[in-house]
């Protein structure tokens, strides 16, 4: 795996792809209000350092929080805007800045599986997506790392994640999990706040053609951010 994403894998959860134990979305969504600001968490860290603000980070995770992202000083939650982000090329050391955190359950993961599935139980091929949140689009990269624990047939290995580009791509809503661009039926109710109350957005990754034989494989996934300045 490479360096950057072992610098900001959050959360991890496993699941096994069969339907008596992969988590759904409810049939009808719990809706949230409006988009809220409450829980984010601002840290004026004095004096930068990566060696403090790792050790901040330390300590905001012990209360299940998450880093997400470094802005200039005195940024306030009203002032969360691009223009006050620090990047890695204009972070300097000695300066003070102000560190974001959000509340763990952001990066909550949900999963579906295609209608194929859960209209005929022995369909012998299916289709999983993986859903998590993100409260704003300030971030580098976002991303899943998905690991396999075993395979019910070790014989015959079964490559149910490829390596590729990770996509750019975030999303307000939701189609089901089969559909295609040319014909994405009606969204889904699910909206990102049924996640987390500060989410706004979707980050998603489908493996398709999931063979019968596969259905009861392990896998680990976790859902990570990469932040501005590099975390």
């Amino acid at each position: 795996m490479k360096e950057k994403f072992r610098k900001k894998i959050i959360g991890s959860c496993m699941f096994a792809i069969c339907l008596l134990v992969v988590f759904l979305f409810r049939a009808i969504s719990i809706k949230a209000s409006d988009t809220t600001t409450e829980g984010i968490q601002l840290i004026t860290i004095e004096n930068y350092d990566s060696a403090a603000l790792k050790e901040e980070i330390e300590n905001q995770r012990a209360n299940n929080y998450i880093y997400a992202g470094l802005y200039k000083s005195g940024t306030t939650v009203e002032k969360l805007v691009a223009k006050n982000v620090v990047t890695e090329t204009n972070v300097v050391e000695g300066s003070t800045y102000v560190a974001k955190f959000v509340p763990e359950g952001v990066m909550g993961i949900k999963a579906q599986v295609s209608e194929v599935l859960l209209n005929n139980p022995d369909s012998t091929t299916s289709s999983v997506r993986f859903v998590t949140a993100i409260d704003s689009l300030l971030y580098k990269e976002v991303g899943f790392s998905i690991t396999r624990e075993s395979d019910t047939e070790g014989e015959n290995p079964i490559q149910l994640v490829k390596e590729g580009t990770i996509s750019k791509y975030v999303y307000e809503k939701l189609y089901g999990v089969d559909v295609t661009a040319e014909n994405p039926g009606e969204p889904m109710e699910y909206i990102p706040q049924d996640i987390h109350a500060l989410a706004n957005y979707f980050k998603t990754y489908t493996i398709t053609s999931v063979p019968e034989r596969a259905y009861n494989t392990d896998l680990t996934i976790r859902p990570y951010w990469i932040t501005h300045d590099g975390q």
